[in-house]
């Protein structure tokens, strides 16, 4: 076994396929390394699943944004002779890229600092860089780093929305957030809010 480095780009092992294990491989898929998700899906998977019933897609791709992982920015998968592989999508080039270009906004004086582009959507980026004139990017930067600001203000509640049944205790994903037992105790912590009376204590005499 080769010894490992912590040298960025080190190669250790290729397996692109075989006669036995063959690979259709598509753009440069070949060059990222894709695991067998045998921990989600050990048996071959049917199309209907792998189409719609993924866990991979737009909603890991949400939670990377949302969650500002550092090593990744979206987990994708692959089937491969039936089976499931899966791979995240490394982060370092996209962020990479947009500094580069949030460099030659700064340049052009549209932007403070290269890490403002990060504060306005792609939608924004496109029109700011086709037309500068329509859009204040200072003025809506600024506007949005006081928004997140206030944010941090903001304690943000266990759940909203309506909690049934199958919500709690027949879909599963939501319990790798701890549910059905932290709605439990979010219901008695209110219930005992609402039956608590707070204040100074006094006497009567």
């Amino acid at each position: 076994m080769p010894e490992l480095s912590k040298q960025d780009g080190t190669v250790y092992a290729k397996f692109l396929g075989d006669k036995d294990f063959p690979i259709d491989w598509k753009g440069r898929e070949a060059e990222e390394f894709w695991w067998y998700d045998d921990l989600h899906i050990p048996r071959p998977v049917s199309p209907m699943y792998f189409d719609i019933g993924g866990w991979w897609g737009p909603t890991c791709q949400y939670m990377f944004r949302r969650f500002g992982v550092p090593f990744g920015k979206d987990w994708i998968a692959k089937k491969i002779n039936g089976y499931v592989y899966t791979m995240v999508v490394r982060r370092d080039r996209m962020r990479i890229v947009l500094k580069a270009l949030g460099k030659k906004f700064v340049e052009r004086g549209d932007f403070d600092q290269d890490e403002d582009i990060f504060y306005m959507t792609y939608d924004e980026v496109r029109q700011l860089f086709s037309d500068p004139d329509k859009i204040n990017a200072k003025a809506l930067i600024a506007e949005r780093k006081a928004e997140r600001e206030e944010a941090f203000k903001i304690t943000p509640r266990d759940w909203v929305g309506t909690a049934d049944h199958w919500s709690l205790y027949e879909q599963a994903y939501v319990g790798l957030w701890g549910y059905p037992v932290r709605f439990q105790i979010s219901q008695s912590k209110s219930e005992e809010s609402a039956n608590t009376v707070r204040g100074l204590a006094a006497s009567s005499t």
